[in-house]
């Protein structure tokens, strides 16, 4: 037998290097397959990454990494945005991205700006209070007769909120009945003046989103009843009890 070599009953069993190289790889095959059975009975899932998609997770031992680097990435977004060198510096960030600060909409007080050049905390705060405002305008920016908000921020970071709603519209059943009582063409005369009147009310509010389109159309339609009914009065002076019945339904 040579110096390497080793026997057992009288047959040799190779070098004591392809022993060992030969057990190695048997490890190495049942480590794997140890791996790929555990891999398969981990649950998969699907969780959200920093930007809010849906990341999909393999394995449970990816879920810890995934969470890691969110968090990481989140820290490392806050660092940077609290770090600021001056207020005009924080102002312009503001005013970059939060659209109620951009709109001229908030009142921010200069000591707590400056507070938050040092306080990440309070920077923080500051940011949340601006972002919730951003989210209330931008679900109410759209309702007939929304004008504005107005946020206001004291020196110890409390927040007030205002919010301003105006709207303009015609009572459609008041001239109805005026339309109707009308005997003369004198009477109609009057109701169509006042309904063109109600007409430039309502168009000019609808441009500054104090009424929609159907309260437009609303007083064309009766300004168009008005005019159509006029061509089939008389033209006379209308009778006192015609007056009476015309003044009580002007006033009611």
């Amino acid at each position: 037998m040579g110096e390497n070599g080793i026997s057992f009953g009288g047959r040799p069993l190779g070098s004591l290097t392809g022993i060992r190289q030969q057990a190695k790889d048997v490890g190495n095959r049942v480590k794997q397959e140890s791996d790929a059975r555990k891999a398969e009975q981990e649950p998969t899932g699907l969780i959200k990454n920093q930007d809010g998609d849906m990341v999909e997770i393999s394995s449970l031992s990816q879920v810890g990494s995934a969470v890691s680097e969110a968090h990481l990435q989140n820290t490392m977004a806050t660092s940077k945005s609290t770090n600021f060198g001056s207020v005009d510096e924080l102002t312009k960030y503001l005013r970059e991205n939060f659209n109620v600060v951009n709109g001229g909409m908030t009142s921010i007080s200069s000591k707590y700006l400056k507070k938050c050049l040092t306080d990440s905390d309070s920077c923080e705060r500051l940011f949340d209070i601006l972002r919730a405002a951003d989210e209330s305008y931008n679900s109410h920016k759209d309702e007939v007769g929304f004008q504005g908000m107005r946020i206001i921020v004291d020196e110890n970071g409390e927040v007030t909120a205002e919010s301003s709603k105006t709207t303009v519209s015609v009572n459609e059943g008041k001239r109805s009945r005026q339309i109707a009582a009308a005997a003369t063409q004198k009477d109609m005369q009057a109701i169509i003046a006042l309904l063109e009147q109600d007409l430039q009310e309502v168009e000019n509010g609808y441009k500054q989103n104090m009424c929609d389109a159907a309260e437009v159309e609303k007083v064309k339609r009766l300004l168009a009843d008005a005019k159509q009914r006029m061509g089939s009065l008389p033209d006379r002076e209308p009778t006192q009890e015609e007056q009476s019945i015309m003044t009580i339904n002007m006033l009611i």
